[in-house]
């Protein structure tokens, strides 16, 4: 009877112990193969710069109809540092039109070590402009802009930060914008009414509200 119970016990220690080290492994594996396994790319569209831009053209009815649109790509890198790069196109009606691109840097203070891609950041951006007057259907003037700055946001998992596709950002800053070059008079005037200027210089600040899918 000792001998059963010695035996028993043995081969219950042993299970015990083999089972363990295996669990561990296995969850030491899935740790290991998890950020490879998570998503590293996000696409996003802006639509602050779509509402704000329209709102305030609705107010002001002089100045047209704009339509503008801002797309982004951003890729992870390593550990909490992304890049990423967006367009620009501010088309319809208004007079002050203009299209452009921008690279900006991530990195991020939270949410890293959740997910890649998730959480509290800081991001330097570089920017160009190119921007237009159109008068009477045509591009009356043209120059073109230079841009940076930076800014602080969260990109928010629409679900548990492992494995949500879909992220919501937001972020708020400022852009320093100078003049590269001389403003260039594309076609004359048909008439002495001159249209508007070619703004674009200075500190301004910068906002971002965009959806994200991420893969």
């Amino acid at each position: 009877m000792k001998q059963h119970y010695l035996f028993f016990t043995m081969l219950l220690i042993c299970g015990l112990l083999g089972f363990r080290p295996a669990r561990a492994q296995a969850t030491t594996e899935a740790a290991a193969a998890g950020p490879e396994q998570q998503h590293r790319n996000v696409v996003r569209l802006d639509v602050l710069s779509p509402a704000v831009h329209t709102l305030i053209n609705s107010l002001l009815e002089s100045n047209g109809v704009t339509i503008p649109v801002l797309a982004s790509y951003e890729r992870h890198l390593t550990g909490r540092w992304s890049l990423g790069a967006e367009g620009f196109l501010r088309g319809g009606s208004t007079p002050d039109r203009g299209s452009g691109a921008a690279l900006q840097a991530r990195y991020y203070l939270t949410g890293a070590e959740r997910a890649p891609l998730t959480g509290l950041y800081v991001a330097p951006v570089v920017s160009y402009r190119l921007r237009r007057v159109v008068y009477m259907g045509s591009t009356n003037r043209q120059g073109h802009r230079g841009g940076a700055g930076f800014l602080l946001g969260y990109q928010l998992p629409l679900g548990p930060a492992a494995r949500a596709r879909f992220v919501l950002d937001g972020a708020a800053g400022a852009m320093a914008w100078t003049r590269l070059g001389s403003d260039q008079q594309v076609q004359p005037l048909a008439s002495p009414e001159q249209p508007l200027p070619i703004g674009g210089t200075g500190l301004v600040p910068d906002a971002r509200l965009g959806l994200g899918y991420r893969f």
